[in-house]
């Protein structure tokens, strides 16, 4: 026995939580701005931690 013994409790949890996903305005989120990391060597960040 898994954890949906009926397939159809399955497609209404996933569809749930799509409606969820869709309506919560998740297109007018901001999240973390990674441009300022483009400028970045990664090679001298490690180099400098080992140095420090």
């Amino acid at each position: 026995m898994g954890s949906f013994p009926a397939g159809d409790a399955a497609v209404m949890l996933a569809a749930a939580r799509c409606k969820y996903v869709a309506g919560g305005g998740w297109g007018s989120r901001r999240y973390l701005d990674t441009d300022l990391l483009d400028g970045w060597d990664e090679r001298e960040v490690l180099k400098r931690q080992q140095e420090g």
